[in-house]
């Protein structure tokens, strides 16, 4: 809960300009916050719900499908196996043949090199896709790429399914299954998508959590589904099979019922990026050609950025490198099913019960042991790249340990001790990530700014080696199935050999690791006793003999003394800092050319040499001194500014000069003026304030979207709810439309009775005041990222009836929803016209605080009751919450509350 101070003041002077005009920086403010969710305003719990829904549906399906499968495929190739000694018995056809049958060396063999096909071809979509549909993702709508994706991954199944069971085909033609998959990208694709729903809608403080959960899916249905299958594998083989794929286009269906979560403006920031690309600026205009060779430039220009992070420095390309052996080390466990159903005579239905163990493992692991162990470390080793590399060396020699038992192991129970072992060693990933990710912070000159390329070379990593494992541990099995029983476990030995060389790298790099904590801040006395390293001399000490001895003595064993290794570390040093000079160089080199060619296009004195008249078409907006009036009502609409009553809407010829001028003059309006939106409507597009091009035809739909020019200048807003302007007939109109337009009822409205005319209307304006509150206040909050100062003006906050105050539906909309405001803010609130109103304001500011260490101050002015909030008024029904005399002499002086959101909130 958010702390509130309050401080009560006399009368002050209006705060006309609430900030300095901001600095003529070339470069936009960066976004502080979040960017707004789209009109439907689903509680995040429900969306989340519905994913997680969708998630476990899709891993039920493929847990019911894919041991079956592997079943079926077998009986297909012991069918056509046997069927030259007993084609009335055994045929293409048939897939009720005893599986103690088909352990036949020869069927093992061309079962292990379909499915290692089969996977080979699966991997192909997994690195190919996923770019490209992520990119229709964010131009269609992450819902129905999602849909397109999982009717690819059921088609997938009912075509594997139809060339089994309805044709005499070669069981070949199942590896055209994966085709289907560039409908949507495939699981891989479904899965991205999935999680970055999540993250679209989870609020920040949420969303590990949620992360968790997200991710727990595969491995709970791994848990619960395999004993099942296996139940119903001894009944009929084609139950889990066609269930598989009936819970696949279920997924399809269920995935309609998630909203889309794509932000509106989410492709704005890449296009602001490329409006002063020196590509862009350099290249002609000459059609189709030019734009090809432009989009290319640029995607080589930045590959080249991503491929310099792993030839930069050699830790962090070695590390990169372990995550392609690791992943397929780690697919060794795809040949498990065939592993255990032939050394040890299982049948395949009693083999998918290892994956149920493996799962129950894993989950037990993420979920208690490694945070305990976290915890335990943090006490000792204050460095998260110490641990980090404790964690991913711990796990590799598990995986490595389990692999070697997986692959001697003669008998059942050995290997399942080894299978607990190998699931044991599951944190290397998430470890590694974390280590390279502080090795790329600690050598980089833009911070954080690499790490979205990281971790897209990790993933093309991570692809490559399923793609090589899908091969290379079916041929492991095939060559060991060959060489006899001794070698049935060969592919368990090829992965114990990668994690040993994984071990192995992990072990030379630890000194240089050890090395990029010290020089990034140090290492603390704790860190050097756990790590043995000598306690690090201060200048003004001598290097004694404990010391020294105990600083050749981490080095002494690899015949490195002292001296050698200052001496290399120093050169090590040098090194790196002439390359980051060099580095430094060429940037400062392209900042110069790019600024050169900003000033030929854009020159900064440009709007001040126009002509007075379009000058005037910006100037010609300021009515009053330091005041904006946009989208004024004609009858005043604000009690202060009665006096006005038309305001020059923006010429056209404004919004067709070129960007470089209007960007100039929205710099000076937007930065030394204040904004008064008066009554607001999402489909007033009147002014240059609100983007167009969105279809408006849904009320509920339309979002309040400001311009890119107002986001980046807008300083300060001001926001009068005048919903009392609007007479009681076109209020009455209003409602009618709003009825027939969204269903139709017993009565026509014609029929209706005038009080139950009024009595719809009512509740209907009531509705559009939250709405129309929210929107404005996403709009401001949100998008404007310079915006540091908003005026509230609830003097006119009735109804448009004129029969009620909603400030308590304008408060409870602010407290109900979670804004993320600046971290310094003010507030000046008008027209409140008791404390029951303040206090209900600064409650739900309060409860709308959602970033930690923000401070904002609202200020209440004095309660100047005007004609208008009291005495009779000619309305349909009495007058509800109005002033009356006596309210006058209870007049509210200015007070001013401060609102502190606590470092817990977050």
């Amino acid at each position: 809960m958010a702390d509130v101070t309050a401080g009560r003041h006399g009368r002050r002077e209006e705060l006309a300009p609430f900030l300095d005009p901001i600095s003529s920086s070339e470069h936009a403010p960066e976004h502080q916050h979040p960017p707004p969710k789209k009109a439907q305003e689903w509680p995040w719990l429900l969306v989340v719900a519905l994913v997680l829904a969708v998630a476990v549906v899709s891993d039920i399906g493929e847990a019911l499908f894919s041991v079956p499968k592997v079943r079926l495929f077998e009986s297909a190739i012991c069918a056509r196996y046997h069927a030259g000694n007993d084609p009335d018995a055994f045929g293409p056809g048939k897939h009720d043949i005893p599986e103690h049958l088909c352990k036949l060396d020869p069927i093992q063999d061309s079962l292990a090199g379909l499915l290692g096909w089969q996977l080979f071809f699966e991997g192909v979509p997994a690195i190919l896709l996923p770019v490209p549909f992520g990119h229709l993702a964010d131009q269609l709508g992450r819902r129905w790429i999602l849909a397109c994706a999982l009717a690819g991954f059921a088609m997938s199944y009912l075509w594997t399914l139809f060339i089994i069971g309805a044709t005499d085909w070669p069981t070949q033609w199942v590896w055209s299954s994966p085709a289907f998959y560039l409908l949507g990208g495939g699981p891989i694709v479904a899965s991205n998508l999935l999680t970055t729903i999540v993250a679209d809608v989870v609020p920040p403080e949420s969303r590990s959590t949620v992360f968790f959960y997200r991710f727990c899916t595969d491995f709970v249905a791994n848990l619960a589904i395999p004993p099942i299958a296996s139940l119903l594998m001894s009944k009929n083989i084609w139950i889990p099979l066609l269930s598989g794929a009936l819970f696949q286009a279920s997924s399809v269906v269920m995935v309609l019922a998630i909203p889309e979560s794509a932000p509106a403006n989410m492709t704005k920031e890449s296009e602001q990026a490329d409006e002063w690309s020196p590509i862009d600026m350099d290249a002609p205009s000459d059609g189709v050609a030019s734009f090809v060779g432009k989009r290319y430039k640029l995607w080589l220009r930045r590959a080249r950025s991503s491929l310099s992070l792993i030839l930069r420095d050699n830790a962090i390309a070695a590390i990169i490198w372990t995550f392609l052996l690791f992943e397929v080390g780690l697919q060794s466990k795809q040949v498990l099913f065939q592993y255990a159903s032939k050394r040890y005579g299982w049948t395949l239905a009693q083999a998918a019960l290892l994956p149920t163990l493996r799962s129950a493992i894993t989950i037990v692991l993420f979920t208690a042991v490694l945070p305990e162990l976290t915890a335990y470390m943090s006490r000792y080793i204050s460095k998260p790249a110490l641990k980090d590399l404790l964690l991913a060396k711990g796990s590799i020699v598990l995986l490595l340990l389990g692999a070697i038992v997986l692959s001697i192991s003669a008998k059942s129970a050995l290997m399942i001790s080894g299978l607990v072992i190998f699931s044991l060693g599951s944190g290397f990933e998430p470890a590694a990530r974390s280590l390279v990710t502080a090795l790329v912070e600690a050598n980089s000159n833009v911070g954080t700014s690499e790490i979205g390329g990281l971790y897209a070379i990790i993933s093309v990593m991570e692809g490559v080696g399923k793609l090589i494992a899908a091969l290379g541990m079916s041929f492991a099995l095939r060559i060991g199935l060959r060489m006899g029983e001794l070698w049935y476990g060969l592919p368990f030995a090829v992965a114990a050999a990668l994690f040993a060389i994984i071990a192995q790298v992990l072990s030379i790099l630890e000194p240089q690791i050890l090395l990029v904590q010290i020089n990034i801040g140090g290492t603390s006395p704790v860190d050097r006793d756990a790590w043995k390293l000598p306690p690090l001399l201060p200048k003004h000490c001598s290097h004694s003999a404990p010391h020294s001895n105990q600083l050749s003595s981490r080095f002494q064993r690899d015949g490195v003394t002292h001296a050698q290794r200052a001496r290399g570390q120093l050169a090590a040093s040098e090194a790196r800092l002439k390359r980051l000079e060099l580095d430094a160089a060429e940037e400062r080199a392209a900042i110069d050319a790019v600024k050169q060619l900003k000033q030929q296009h854009n020159p900064s004195n440009l709007f001040n040499t126009l002509s007075q008249e379009i000058r005037d078409m910006v100037w010609g907006y300021c009515v009053a001194p330091g005041k904006v009036f946009v989208a004024k009502l004609k009858d005043g609409g604000d009690v202060r500014f009665r006096e006005f009553s038309e305001y020059e809407m923006p010429h056209l010829a404004l919004l067709a000069t070129d960007k470089s001028i209007r960007n100039q003059a929205a710099k000076i309006l937007f930065g030394k003026n204040q904004f008064l939106f008066t009554h607001v409507s999402p489909h007033d597009r009147r002014h240059f304030l609100f983007d167009d091009g969105f279809d408006d035809s849904d009320e509920e739909a339309a979002v309040v979207t400001l311009t890119r020019l107002a986001q980046i200048h807008l300083r300060s807003a001001s926001v009068a709810f005048d919903l009392h302007s609007p007479t009681l007939y076109s209020v009455l109109d209003t409602a009618g439309v709003m009825r027939d337009s969204r269903f139709i009822g017993p009565v026509p409205w014609s029929q209706l009775t005038r009080d139950q005319k009024v009595s719809y209307a009512h509740d209907s304006t009531i509705k559009q005041t939250h709405f129309t509150a929210h929107q404005l206040m996403v709009a401001l909050i949100y998008e404007c990222t310079s915006l540091r100062t908003l005026e509230l003006n609830f003097t006119n906050a009735y109804c448009q009836l004129g029969c009620c105050r909603v400030v308590s539906a304008l408060t409870d909309t602010i407290a109900s929803k979670t804004y993320w405001w600046p971290e310094h803010f003010s507030l000046r609130v008008l027209g409140l016209k008791n404390k029951q109103e303040r206090d209900s304001f600064v409650h739900a500011v309060s409860a709308g605080t959602q970033r930690a260490g923000s401070v904002i101050t609202v200020i209440f002015e004095k309660c100047e009751v005007p004609k208008s909030m009291f005495g009779d008024r000619v309305v349909p029904r009495p007058a509800l919450d109005q002033l009356a005399e006596e309210d006058l002499d209870n007049e509210l002086v200015e007070e001013v509350v401060q609102i502190e959101a606590d470092m817990d909130d977050e």
